[in-house]
Formats: C-alpha cells, structure tokens, sequence
C-alpha cells in the first residue's frame, strides 16, 4: 500500500516536469502546488526505498536533466558523466554479476560458424574476419550505432601508453614473426623473434647513449620504412646486446639469491626495474 502511494506521489511530480513547457523559472513548491501534493508528503515519498538505499540528490526544477556528477572528476574527464554513490554491497555485485553474465546468445552462435567457415585461411586473416563478424553482429546501442554510420570519432587521447618490458630476458614475452619470414630463414637460425623496444635501444645511434629507457620509449616511435639491411643490422645487433643483459641479470640474481626473503625479492624487482628503465646502458 505504503508502496502505491509513494510511486503515486512521485509519479505526479514527474508529469508536472515533464508536461510543463518551461520549467526554468519553476520552484519546488510550484511543481507541488501545481500536482497539489503537499511538501511533506513528497519528501517522506522521497525517504522511503523499496529497492535497496538510494542518494536522491538536490536538485532545482530546471536542473532535472543534469546526471549525478563529481565537479574535480568531470573537469578532468572532459566528457559526460553518471555517477552514483554505492550504498548497498548486495546492489554492487547484483550489477556485477548481471554485467557479467550479460547473454548474448547470438554472438556464441555467430562466432562458431565465422571460425568454422575461414578455418582454411592463416590466422591474420581468420582473426580480421571474426572480428568483423563481432562488429557486425553484436547488439549496439542507437547513439553507437549513430557514430559508426557517421564515422564519428569515439575516443581520442592526447596521451599514449608505452609498454616497456624490463623483466629478466628469459621472462620477457616476445612476438615471434610472420610464416613468410619464418620460412626463409635457416633451419638452425634462432632469429625469429620480431625487434622490441628494448632491442630498437640498444641499437640506438651513438649520439643518444646519454638516453635512458624510458626516455626513448616515449620520445621515439618505430618507423617502418626502414630497409632491409638495416632492419638485418638491428637484428644483429639485438642478439648481441640481449645477451650482455641477460648476463647481467643472471649475475644480480646470482649474487643475491642465498639471502633474498620474500620482500626482499620484491624490492630487489623494483629497483632492478627502476635501473633497466632510468639508468643508460
């Protein structure tokens, strides 16, 4: 009963905002005098959840259409926003669990068939078709759908971030290359890795050694109409260097291994870390 009325109650108030052509000059108490619903019966409507705990925040007429925001997350966001304060745990993990297990059916029908039906193709190809079908077949919203008929820009960022591996070399994940390159190599020849960051700073020109890491990673980008032979130069030169710095790590660990304790390891990480990054080599 109690339920009824205060969704009656709160279901008057938003027709008199919705209904009303301007409600810029409006007042709280003319929305309820013009609903004829007295002040204290509309904030005991407002008090009072049957769906957990909710902030119901202060707003005039006028700024009815304004989402929840935070005023230092929204300058730095730039973009628009829709907050709510989590009052209710049960709430955050029903949302979590629902968003999870979101069911899209059709996409684990549709991406079976796409995989069964390019099986055939190598996998750069069979990868770019199946992805097609996912963008092609999944269930968007209209003001998505809305941006890719324009061809609208979805994201833009000023800032790039730069992954940079200073793990020991035998913990480092490499990418091997193509099969076409691959195929012409020599059945004995352990040159099948593609170059990586830290194998394009070793072989940087001489008039950067006074560079660390971390500055080259973000100040240079790869270029990619390198030639052959100097793509055969760098390759040959990161062989060298990668050995000189696995040797280096193997003696650090080494020498600390016997007296490591579990943060001590932790420590000696960070800072072997630190030293790959921000000191020359």
């Amino acid at each position: 009963m109690y339920q009824e009325i205060n969704a009656d109650i709160l279901k008057r108030v938003r027709d008199v905002l919705v209904n009303s052509e301007d409600c810029s000059s409006m007042t709280l108490d003319d929305v309820l005098r013009e609903a004829n619903i007295t002040s204290e019966n509309y904030h005991n409507a407002l008090a009072i959840s049957f769906s957990g705990r909710h902030l119901v925040l202060q707003r005039r007429p006028c700024d009815v259409y304004i989402n929840n925001y935070n005023p230092t997350c929204l300058a730095a966001w730039k973009a628009n926003m829709d907050v709510q304060p989590v009052l209710d745990a049960y709430a955050c993990i029903t949302y979590i669990v629902a968003y999870v297990t979101k069911d899209e059916r059709e996409m684990g029908e549709v991406l079976p068939s796409a995989k069964k039906e390019y099986s055939d193709k190598d996998i750069r190809s069979q990868i770019k078709k199946i992805g097609l079908v996912f963008l092609t077949h999944r269930d968007v919203s209209a003001q998505k759908a809305v941006f890719r008929l324009l061809g609208l820009t979805m994201l833009s960022c000023s800032i790039k971030c730069v992954f940079v591996p200073t793990d020991l070399p035998d913990n480092r994940v490499r990418i091997l290359k193509p099969s076409r390159c691959l195929e012409i190599l020599d059945s004995d020849s352990e040159d099948v890795y593609m170059t990586g960051i830290i194998q394009r700073y070793v072989a940087r020109p001489s008039s950067l050694d006074f560079i660390c890491l971390a500055d080259f990673a973000v100040e240079y980008d790869v270029c990619y109409n390198a030639t052959a032979s100097q793509n055969a130069d760098l390759a040959a030169h990161d062989n060298d260097e990668d050995d000189m710095r696995m040797m280096c790590s193997q003696l650090m660990s080494h020498q600390l291994r016997n007296s490591m304790t579990a943060s001590s390891v932790c420590r000696t990480t960070w800072a072997r870390c630190a030293i790959v990054r921000h000191v020359p080599f």
